[in-house]
């Protein structure tokens, strides 16, 4: 892991200290966006810059989904019941589109989903409470 270049985005640090890590300062989404755009081997250095992951930012995440920069989610799903906390897909999520590309099950207990962003969504209502997302 201290080989993997790494990208920490925070609204409180000044500096990073962990090997190859490169702080980001400004915009989080146009910095994301230009590190899309340099994907690939672009320094030459025979890794493959072009998969960006988030771990543990719900907000980041969300910040991610407005500027279109999420193309796929794994998600963990386990079956617990927490009833309180910070959700990940909460109030004020921008609704899109989602294409299920693969799930697998752990001994039971985990599910993984695998999902691409499919574009915009929009949310249709047929009647109070009655809500549907539309992909789009």
């Amino acid at each position: 892991m201290n080989s993997v270049r790494k990208y920490v985005a925070s609204r409180t640090a000044d500096t990073v200290s962990w090997q190859n890590s490169t702080l980001l300062t400004g915009d989080v989404a146009e910095a994301v966006r230009a590190l899309k755009q340099d994907s690939g081997d672009g320094d030459g250095d025979g890794v493959d810059s072009g998969e960006i992951q988030v771990h543990g930012s719900g907000d980041l995440i969300q910040t991610l989904i407005e500027h279109d920069l999420v193309d796929e989610f794994h998600v963990l799903v386990l079956p617990v019941l927490v009833g309180s906390g910070k959700r990940l897909f909460g109030a004020g999520t921008v609704p899109a589109g989602l294409k299920l590309l693969e799930h697998r099950e752990f001994r039971q207990r985990c599910r993984h989903q695998h999902v691409r962003a499919g574009g915009r969504g929009r949310v249709r209502g047929h009647g109070p409470g009655d809500r549907q997302l539309v992909s789009g």
